[in-house]
């Protein structure tokens, strides 16, 4: 059964999108070896990896689920050799690869961080643990396809005009076409009815028309690069306003599980799917138009000459197209090279204060470099693969040159064709020749298009959490009783709940306290309150009505608060407190000023409130940063605050003082607190074990 499914298959390389999922990607892998076409997204969807990892056991039960049969093995670097292949190796102690092949020196690996890698059996021993997982197809096993992957038209679908620039581009291109095969006969006419008849007025005329020609060529190439212009940017502008969108829609996990310079990189790949829409799409159809059209043409003035073309373009373009899977996997190599490294560039900045008081700069930039330096790798080995490969196409386009201009010649020389038909048709092959090998580069980037779109339905292939940003017109009221009905939560991959079974009833106006040992779920309980986590069972109630039922977006619109998480945002004080409304209320300003203890620091500022502060808050204390997020949380107005942490870098003067304004704030205040002080003015205190 084993070499049924396995005959002629290939081993996908898949990579992980999120940091923890390589166990996933690696039963992924292997699957679709034997047959069972699924990605990332829908196993993810049926199987959630805890942001700790997954273990052996866990990537044992993701595979039988897929009715794959498990066989866990130790074994030494030596017995790679009688492994049943594929197999998962466990890696570097915290990571999972596939071993795709093994040689007397060299193992081939797909690692679903960085994709296709070879090993000399030295380093491989510096990386395999020594546990290796074998998978084969069970009784119940069949080929079957679980791909979900966005369209490219889900990416455009609102885009009005779209098919209009595409038929102006596509009438704009065929003029230029059209004028360029017009363009070739100009020698032959001028060689053949010029010259050979000594006729100065054929040769005037001739001059006269096809300055015209190339004038309007001129004409229609600003023409249709002023549509291709304005259409591209339109385009762009759609489909990253569509991606963003799905993306602002999606929930706070999808984010807690991945690098920010990953999501960055994946977004960016909507910059390549755009220029194969506008420049490729368009140009590979008129390519190839222009190309048969041009050959028939070719075929009227010699047919043995447009045999010796042809067949040096088809040795050219099959040997093109069967190289695309391995210039695909090297550019996904060069696109995760390039996400790391911007993480890693994030990272640093984000935390330049804690590598300097640690002294660590030296060994932040080695790490930073080995992560650059891998991507100048990849990006060297795809440039000299290219370089290779045009160097032979070279040679074989100069061989095909000098082949056609000898026969030629001959057919010259034979009385078989003019000399005037003889320029006609070398110029007709030069536009053959960069028509096909255009045709054939666009159609191999169309192809890798697929890579982008991958990358870019990691996104839109996420679950949204709403259907909708837009809030009602008319918002039902956030106010009443918070009831929590045994309510559990389990965080996704984990198999032990981190609270269970939990019942509060709050009613309205009540100061609440959470306390309890770090770890124990606190933070948890408030996002599950402010529903920004889903309960794993039970339900949270507003009144009689299950927040989910009422809108989770509405129920948000309603609440406020601090969370562990928050941070201050590029812009004005005044921008951050107002969170960049339009309309501000300077009155209310100036009260939750008051109330948050920010206005006297505040009015020390040169600029006072539209002093500029950056996303890191460079100008100001933790303390002072804190306030402003309670001055953000007092400015909304809302009848349910929820502060975690919120005063836990402010002296107690000013920490009391801001607590005796939560009793002013006529709303439900929900509070996780280690600090005795907060605890002591609860109406009631949630202590978790």
């Amino acid at each position: 059964m084993y070499e049924l499914f396995a005959r002629g298959n290939r081993l996908p390389a898949i990579l992980q999108a999120e940091r923890t999922e390589c166990g996933l990607a690696c039963v992924a892998m292997v699957a679709g070896y034997f047959g069972y076409k699924i990605d990332l997204n829908c196993l993810r969807r049926e199987f959630p990896v805890s942001a700790r990892g997954a273990s052996l056991s866990d990537v044992m039960t993701t595979a039988q689920s897929l009715q794959l049969t498990t066989r866990p093995l130790k074994l030494e670097l030596e017995d790679l050799q009688s492994l049943q292949l594929p197999a998962i190796l466990h890696w570097d102690m915290t990571h999972f690869v596939v071993l795709k092949s093994v040689g007397r020196k060299r193992i081939v690996i797909h690692d679903p961080a960085v994709g296709a890698r070879r090993y000399s059996m030295a380093e491989c021993s510096r990386h395999f643990t020594g546990v290796a997982l074998e998978l084969t197809p069970g009784l119940e096993f069949s080929s079957r396809s679980g791909t979900r992957r966005s369209r490219l038209a889900d990416l455009f679908r609102t885009y009005p005009g779209f098919y209009l620039a595409i038929g102006q581009l596509f009438v704009l291109s065929l003029f230029l076409q059209l004028a360029s095969i017009g363009s070739a006969f100009y020698m032959q006419l001028v060689i053949d009815e010029g010259l050979a008849k000594q006729d100065r007025d054929i040769i005037g005329v001739l001059a006269i028309g096809f300055l015209l020609l190339a004038l309007g060529n001129v004409a229609m190439t600003f023409a249709r690069s002023t549509v291709q212009l304005y259409f591209s940017n339109q385009l762009g502008f759609q489909m990253a306003g569509n991606v963003f969108q799905h993306l602002l829609s999606l929930p706070v996990d999808f984010f807690a599980k991945r690098h920010v310079g990953d999501l960055v990189s994946r977004f960016g790949s909507i910059r390549e799917i755009r220029r194969i829409i506008t420049e490729d799409l368009v140009t590979v159809v008129l390519d190839g138009v222009f190309a048969l059209i041009t050959l028939a043409v070719m075929f009227y003035f010699s047919v043995l000459l447009a045999f010796v073309v042809l067949g040096f373009v088809a040795l050219v373009t099959v040997l093109k197209l069967a190289l695309i899977p391995k210039i695909q996997t090297m550019q996904e190599q060069i696109i995760v090279a390039e996400a790391k490294t911007s993480t890693g560039l994030m990272e640093n900045m984000r935390t330049i204060e804690i590598i300097k008081f640690y002294c660590r700069e030296l060994q932040r930039l080695a790490l930073w470099r080995n992560l650059y330096a891998e991507q100048i790798n990849t990006q060297v080995a795809l440039t000299r693969f290219t370089m290779n490969l045009d160097a032979i196409y070279g040679l074989l386009f100069a061989l095909e040159n000098i082949l056609v201009i000898y026969l030629a010649a001959l057919l010259v020389l034979d009385g078989e064709i003019t000399l005037g038909f003889l320029t006609a048709f070398i110029a007709l092959r030069s536009n053959f020749s960069a028509s096909i090998r255009s045709f054939v580069e666009k159609l191999v980037q169309i192809r890798l298009v697929k890579l982008q779109l991958e990358r870019v339905s990691d996104i839109t292939c996420a679950e949204k959490e709403t259907d909708t940003l837009q809030l009602p017109v008319i918002r039902k009221p956030v106010a009443g009783r918070l009831r929590l009905a045994q309510v559990s939560y389990v965080y996704p991959g984990m198999n032990d709940a981190v609270l269970r079974n939990i019942s509060v009833d709050i009613r309205p106006g009540e100061l609440i306290a959470i306390a309890g040992p770090s770890g124990c779920g606190k933070s948890t309980l408030m996002k599950l309150m402010a529903g920004l986590l889903p309960a794993t069972s039970g339900s949270v109630y507003l009144g009689d009505t299950d927040i989910r039922h009422f809108g989770l977006r509405q129920f948000r619109d309603g609440c406020a608060g601090v969370l562990q998480g928050d941070q201050l945002l590029s812009g004005t004080i005044l921008d951050n407190i107002t969170l960049f409304a339009d309309d501000v209320d300077h009155k209310l300003l100036q009260q939750v000023a008051g109330m948050a203890q920010i206005a006297d620091f505040v009015s020390r500022l040169p600029m006072g409130f539209n002093s500029l502060i950056g996303d890191m808050g460079s100008i100001m204390s933790a303390g002072q940063g804190q306030r402003i997020l309670l001055a953000r949380a007092f400015y909304k107005q809302t009848r349910f605050v929820f502060l975690d942490e919120a005063t836990a870098n402010l002296d107690p003067d000013t920490e009391a003082k801001i607590l005796s304004q939560l009793r002013d704030l006529n709303a439900t205040v929900v509070f996780v607190t280690h600090r005795p002080a907060p605890l002591e003015m609860a109406d009631r205190v949630i202590r978790l074990a």
